[in-house]
């Protein structure tokens, strides 16, 4: 079982762990190590299948990961290099198989299978966004998706926030159609 997989980010390389000692008094057993082109700037792990992953770089490549049945190996299940991405997240369970939504640079939001080849739906930029890049991406139900923008980096209006988002909208997955948050 793939229940209590921990993956370990440092720069370039993911470590995947049986989290199972770690509840106890050992530490974690290393399962499988993955280097990457770049540094990791993002995994987040699918909500209807606990073996499967989705790894976002810094130079906007994403590859999904399928762990093997002993953890110790994985198999590399799609590869999406023709745009650069800025934000990844899954489909929410109940919304029906897996479905990894990305970011692009564009503004632009895709929705794909886990393989990456195609693009299930495709969403245009949010107009109000100007030269901001998506940075977060958070589904609150199967149907409204949250988008944060950012500045790009070094270009933040205020040094001193903590918090870089400066706008949040909704996407309504149904009708394609936004409303900001707050102004």
């Amino acid at each position: 079982s793939h229940e209590l997989i921990l993956a370990v980010c440092s720069g370039s390389t993911v470590t995947f762990l049986d989290a199972t000692h770690l509840l106890g008094s050992s530490a974690g057993v290393t399962l499988t190590t993955r280097e990457f082109g770049s540094p990791v700037v993002d995994l987040t792990w699918s909500p209807t299948n606990s073996a499967l992953c989705a790894v976002l770089c810094e130079d906007g490549c994403v590859e999904t990961l399928q762990l093997k049945v002993n953890g110790t190996a994985f198999d590399v299940v799609g590869k999406f290099t023709t745009d650069n991405v800025s934000a990844i997240c899954w489909t929410p369970k109940g919304a029906g198989q897996s479905r990894l939504t990305m970011a692009l640079e564009s503004g632009a939001l895709v929705v794909s299978t886990p393989q990456l080849q195609g693009h299930d739906s495709e969403f245009p930029a949010f107009q109000g966004k100007g030269d901001m890049q998506t940075h977060r991406l958070h589904y609150l139900t199967s149907n409204m998706l949250v988008v944060g923008y950012r500045f790009p980096l070094g270009e933040e209006r205020n040094a001193d926030a903590e918090d870089p988002l400066a706008i949040m909208c909704c996407l309504d997955v149904a009708t394609g159609k936004y409303s900001q948050l707050g102004d």
